[in-house]
């Protein structure tokens, strides 16, 4: 039987099979192999099927079925949520940075005392490495990661949608409008068709 790419294969000998895979190091190849365990010290003449014979070729097809979903490719919304989240941890890192490096005569002017500074800027710095963590996982499909940047948007929308209303026929309205219509955008990007599919397969 011809093999393809990934995909085991099963050669019959006497009444006991023996499973190969194409690749020693994939994860058919472990499956297949601890399946050849269970049918070691079945006797060679005799006849009938190995007590775990069904159970093998049932998991073997599972195994290969499995191995032919391919993940789908990345959509440019998330590339583009998955950019302005890096942006945002590079931002905050690089303010935490600027916070600790600041002078005294810096932090005085700016009518914070030294040790707030600093809390503020560890701070800053750990948000920025987290953001950046979430970034990552964006990229690579991780759905804790969508949820996450998802639960945020979301308070952001509802929070701009009541400083708009505070602020209605004042200054900070559009602003706050802008916010909002943002984290919709976002969350549009997050949730089409085609990032459902994208997080769904990977």
């Amino acid at each position: 039987m011809k093999c393809a790419t990934g995909t085991p294969h099963v050669v019959v000998t006497r009444a006991c099979p023996t499973f190969t895979a194409c690749s020693p190091r994939s994860a058919e190849a472990v499956v297949l192999s601890s399946l050849m365990a269970a049918c070691r010290g079945w006797p060679t003449g005799q006849t009938g099927v190995a007590p775990s014979l069904v159970f093998a070729i049932t998991a073997i097809e599972g195994v290969a079925r499995m191995s032919s979903v391919r993940p789908a490719a990345r959509p440019g919304s998330v590339t583009t949520v998955m950019v302005l989240t890096w942006i945002v941890a590079l931002f905050s890192i690089v303010a935490g940075v600027i916070l600790l490096l600041a002078s005294d005569q810096v932090v005085a002017d700016a009518g914070i005392s030294s040790g707030t500074a600093t809390t503020y800027g560890w701070t800053e710095i750990v948000i920025g490495v987290i953001t950046a963590l979430v970034a990552i996982g964006l990229g690579n499909g991780n759905n804790f990661s969508r949820l996450l940047v998802t639960l945020l948007m979301v308070v952001r929308a509802a929070l701009s949608v009541w400083v708009a209303i505070v602020l209605w026929g004042h200054a900070g309205f559009w602003s706050a409008v802008l916010a909002g219509v943002i984290a919709v955008v976002i969350l549009v990007m997050l949730w089409n068709a085609r990032a459902n599919e994208f997080f769904r397969t990977n």
